[in-house]
């Protein structure tokens, strides 16, 4: 099995895989100094999806804490945006762990004035559950 060495790998295989699903993905690019909001705008069904991808090297399985460590304050900001309610859009933040070839789903949430990841689910990443994971939300 192989394994990704960098984000962009991982955001290539990851953006072949929703395509298949008949996903329409389309990556952000960094512009020179401007801070792209997140990494991937995907519709599915007729939603919109924000993604941010994170490539986790450590052999300890990710926690949403560390994950969230790696996040930038612009990054959350633009993701809690993006799915607001009156948006009714999803966030999403997907961790890919090398050491397990395992991939990580967590929701962003804010209760009250606390900002936390919520684990909603892992997988081998040639497991199908990717597929009921984007199903199950709708």
């Amino acid at each position: 099995m192989s394994c990704f060495n960098s984000e962009f790998e991982f955001q290539s295989a990851l953006i072949r895989r929703l395509k298949a699903m008949g996903m329409y993905c389309r990556n952000i690019p960094d512009i020179g100094n401007t801070k792209k909001p997140f990494d991937l705008s995907v519709n599915y069904k007729g939603r919109g999806w924000a993604l941010e991808l994170k490539i986790i090297k450590t052999q300890k399985e990710p926690t949403p804490e560390n994950v969230y460590k790696k996040l930038y304050p612009h990054q959350i900001a633009n993701l809690l945006e993006f799915q607001s309610w009156k948006s009714q859009w999803v966030s999403r933040v997907i961790a890919y762990h090398g050491w397990t070839n395992s991939v990580w789903i967590y929701t962003i949430r804010k209760d009250w004035e606390q900002v936390r990841l919520k684990e909603s689910c892992h997988y081998d990443r040639f497991d199908k559950n990717l597929e009921e994971h984007f199903d199950l939300i709708f």
